[in-house]
């Protein structure tokens, strides 16, 4: 018997999206000892093995995003993060591969936040997959947490700035307790960052891209010369979309209907951008798809014209407008990449 297929296997979650609005700055690039508070949680949650990382950003997720260069992770974007906590904790949830018993979910602000109690959770969990396990402080239990499959449904019901904490408290009977009094202490304000040792902004210089994603593609921009080169093949309309983050007419372009095996690129650098098997008929005249080839390889962008509040989303390697996303997508993201196809090429996979 393989004793290692017995054990039950857990994904992490880390909750990145809020506007951190006490502090005046994001509180997830506060360096402690000279790394941003998110990178150091991110490495802290990527020591318990977990089967994937999903890190949810939101307000400021293109500079949270660079200070994630080269970890193995996944990010996705909380379009609704304004709502809350629990909007944040919807979209992490609903980005976890299916066949996770468990997700183990932590904040960023919390500075005492080390892998050696991550890793009791987990172990602890192992031991009883069915009990959530949660980290005692203050009087209350708290995340970081580790909670069963069998809570997700209730968890993506949640609203507002509720997170796991009051189904934690609700469910208390079903919760294995870890005492961790140090994680009471957390960063909203000036004043707690200023009484916390080893806390500064964060002032130490990132690459805003990773130079190769974890999918094993270089993401280094192009130069101005190469970038003039790869523009003198475009179309006018292929221009206006990805230069002038233009739209093209709705069931005008020519990858709607495309629906053969293979992979959707930017038009502009040839970044593989979706897979076939992620298009789906949305029925809005544009293509869509419901994840990304590789979240490096897409950057999300908030974008107020027009009147509105959306998300851009652009090509990570070069810059170029591709479209936007929604939260109104199919299983299991929930999200629809609405793509212009002036700003994509198809290449079918061999046969």
């Amino acid at each position: 018997m393989n004793a290692a297929a017995d054990i039950p296997r857990h994904a992490a979650i880390l909750l990145a999206a809020g506007a951190s609005s006490r502090l005046g700055q994001p509180k997830q690039l506060l360096a402690l000892d000279g790394e941003p508070l998110l990178r150091r949680a991110a490495r802290a949650l990527l020591a318990t093995a977990p089967a994937e990382l999903v890190v949810v950003l939101g307000h400021d997720a293109e500079r949270l995003h660079a200070a994630l260069a080269g970890l193995p992770l996944r990010t996705c974007v909380a379009l609704d993060h304004a709502e809350g906590l629990a909007a944040s904790l919807r979209a992490g949830l609903a980005a976890l591969a299916p066949d996770c018993a468990g997700a183990l979910v932590a904040l960023t602000d919390q500075p005492a936040l080390a892998a050696a109690h991550l890793c009791a959770l987990r172990d602890a969990w192992r031991a009883a997959p069915r009990r959530a396990v949660a980290s005692a402080y203050a009087g209350v239990l708290g995340v970081p947490a580790l909670l069963p499959r069998a809570w997700f449904d209730e968890l993506m019901r949640l609203h507002g700035d509720t997170g796991a904490r009051s189904l934690l408290r609700t469910r208390a009977g079903e919760v294995t307790a870890l005492a961790a009094p140090a994680l009471a202490h957390d960063l909203d304000t000036p004043a707690q960052c200023a009484a916390t040792p080893g806390v500064t902004s964060m002032t130490m210089p990132f690459d805003p891209t990773p130079h190769r994603s974890a999918s094993g593609f270089d993401l280094t921009p192009p130069s101005a010369d190469e970038r003039e080169r790869l523009a003198a093949r475009l179309t006018p309309e292929q221009r206006y979309v990805l230069f002038e983050h233009g739209t093209e007419r709705p069931f005008c372009g020519g990858l709607l209907d495309e629906h053969g095996e293979g992979v959707f690129a930017c038009r502009l650098c040839g970044l593989p951008l979706f897979r076939s098997e992620t298009k789906f008929d949305s029925g809005t005249g544009w293509p869509s798809f419901f994840t990304p080839f590789d979240p490096a390889h897409v950057r999300a962008i908030r974008d107020t014209s027009h009147g509105m509040v959306r998300t851009e989303i652009r090509c990570a390697r070069c810059d170029s407008h591709l479209g936007h996303v929604f939260p109104d997508g199919p299983p299991p993201t929930g999200l629809r990449y609405c793509m212009n196809g002036a700003a994509l090429a198809f290449t079918a996979a061999p046969e």
